[in-house]
């Protein structure tokens, strides 16, 4: 079992705050998209589940280098953990699932940007280090299984949207100086005329970082150019970023006795780089009816460079090294389209979207030699390894409707149609039995059903079930014959087919409010996998994966929080098993 424990108070930039009249004061309503899509938002109190949201000034307040950081300290049930050592390769756990940008990791968890879902298409990572933090408008938690985000949402979909000029106008210059040469520089500026709005934001670190050779170096670029007359909004964003960042990971404890600065061995490099265009509209038709599309194109470059010990040393002879490279190049690009309607007791949403992706991916080892300062010498030249493309294709389609049955009683269902191809191509053993070359189909038909009842004006009850499923990635299906086991998370074999991972999440609670302007909330959850897909570890550092039949994640959560003159402050507790 695992329990968290988060305490967090932030000063308010404004000096004095004005109370109402506790007698007449009405709490803020909040309102929120419950789809990937603009489209008529919600009051929060009519969703059931315990929805999280941050704003950009709830960010900035939260400090931390990354966005990883920034949400361990302001969402209940989040927590980080740095395996590599550095920021800005986090694993960002939620009720016990995981996103991160490691090849491997069994991906839980879906992140949209912008309407935009940005796990990539080889091992359905996400690069947190790409993401322009500065950019970033609003941030909020979908728990459970809601199959409206579509794939890899087991256990949860982090949504972020971006700012704009309208919405967040001026200039705004920040640096900051450090330890271990740290030096950061975050520059934005927003605003708007007429019709036209605009913003851009840059941001640049560099560090050398308090461990051996670890130093890294992080660029992000955002614009954004808008449109806005009547009913209608146009945006067209670009994204830029290019990192180099050292992942270290872990050491024994013996080499850290010795120095905490230590490292196993290096170099552990990660050099990434990603060009992303948005762009996004949504039309009033009438009163009641709204339609928005988008439609993105994103190429990502992920090189890799990791000095290792030889797993097959043996002799004093023998090469005690390794330099195992990677290169992996993916394109990607989209388009969807959601119609939404209001009708009475009705919001109804319907929606469709296409997306492809095509990855290449390209391994070398080199033998070599271990030095005197744990680096890497080559000693051979380096020897192909493995060569595999191959396109992945999701044509998914959904509907939901939340009906008002009643003035506090609300019921909101939905249903979401899932088609995944997943194509592997060997190059480098074309034709050969037993190689990388598989092709396999996905079908599901997920379902979601929840229903809110507002007891009180300062109180709600809700409840619900959710069906979510993710298809296997070109690298678990690279790597899934236990006879042919594999170094973790790149080096790949034969590849028999595995089934989709299904999650199905219940989930109750209450939330609401105390006089002084707290609000508070407590729940229950239980996600269930079928067929959820685990690394089954055969050594040191090699395995494959595999299908298991039922995994569990179960816990409670409890949240309270609220403000008093310029203090704001929050306790959240989170049980898991």
């Amino acid at each position: 079992a695992y329990s968290s424990f988060a305490f967090v108070a932030a000063v308010a930039a404004s000096g004095v705050a004005h109370a109402a009249d506790p007698a007449t004061a009405l709490a803020p309503t909040v309102v929120v998209g419950t789809t990937p899509l603009p489209g008529i938002d919600l009051p929060r109190d009519q969703v059931p589940a315990n929805l999280q949201t941050l704003d950009s000034r709830k960010l900035r307040d939260a400090g931390g280098v990354s966005l990883g950081e920034a949400m361990q300290r302001q969402l209940g049930s989040v927590t980080v953990s740095e395996i590599q050592g550095n920021p800005y390769q986090p694993n960002v756990n939620y009720r016990g699932f995981t996103v991160s940008p490691l090849l491997g990791t069994p991906q839980g968890l879906s992140v949209y940007l912008d309407g935009v879902r940005v796990n990539e298409g080889f091992g359905d990572v996400v690069n947190w280090d790409l993401i322009p933090k500065a950019a970033i408008a609003s941030m909020m938690v979908v728990p459970g299984s809601n199959p409206l985000y579509g794939l890899n949402t087991l256990g949860g979909a982090l949504v972020l949207q971006t700012k704009r000029g309208d919405t967040h106008p001026g200039t705004e210059i920040e640096a900051e100086i450090g330890s271990f040469k740290r030096r950061t520089l975050s520059v934005e500026h927003g605003g708007s005329r007429d019709e036209l709005n605009w913003f851009v934001s840059a941001e640049g670190m560099k560090e050398d970082g308090w461990r051996d050779h670890s130093s890294t170096e992080v660029g992000q670029f955002f614009g954004r150019l808008g449109w806005k007359s009547g009913g209608t909004d146009l945006s067209l964003s670009l994204i830029h970023a290019h990192t180099d960042l050292i992942g270290n990971g872990l050491v024994p404890d013996s080499l850290r006795r010795q120095r905490d600065e230590a490292i196993f061995t290096h170099p552990d490099q990660t050099r990434n780089r990603v060009t992303m265009l948005t762009l996004a509209a949504t039309h009033w038709v009438s009163d009641t009816d709204q339609i928005s599309a988008s439609a993105y194109v994103r190429r990502t470059r992920t090189r890799t460079l990791n000095g290792d010990l030889n797993d097959d040393y043996e002799e004093a002879d023998d090469p005690s090294g390794v330099l195992n490279r990677t290169a992996t190049n993916q394109r990607a690009y989209g388009v969807a389209a959601q119609w939404t309607h209001f009708a009475g007791a009705h919001q109804i949403a319907v929606g469709a979207s296409h997306d492809r992706a095509h990855a290449d991916f390209r391994q070398t080892a080199q033998l070599g030699n271990l030095t005197g300062d744990r680096g890497i010498e080559a000693a051979a030249d380096a020897e192909p390894e493995n060569s595999l493309s191959g396109p992945t294709r999701t044509n998914p389609i959904y509907l939901t409707d939340s009906v008002a049955r009643s003035p506090p009683v609300q019921l909101t269902g939905a249903v979401r149609y899932n088609r995944t191809r997943v194509i592997n191509r060997d190059r480098l053993e074309p034709g050969v039995p037993d190689n990388l070359d598989g092709d396999y189909t996905y079908h599901k038909l997920n379902p979601a059903l929840g229903l809110t009842w507002q007891a009180s004006p300062a109180l709600t009850v809700y409840g619900g079930f959710s069906q979510g499923n993710r298809a296997p990635t070109p690298i678990e299906l690279g790597c899934a014959n236990p006879e042919k086991p594999c170094t973790l998370p790149n080096a790949l074999a034969s590849d028999p087919f595995l089934e989709q991972v299904v999650a199905r999440t219940f989930e109750f609670g209450v939330r609401g409010r105390l006089p002084g302007e707290l609000q508070w909330n407590a729940g229950v959850f239980r996600t269930t996998n079928r067929d959820d897909i685990l690394f089954v570890g055969t050594s040191t550092s090699a395995g494959y994966f595999t299908n298991f039949g039922k995994t569990r994640r179960e816990g409670v959560e409890l949240g309270i929080g609220g403000t008093s003159g310029a203090l704001e402050w929050q306790l959240n507790y989170n049980w898991l098993r």
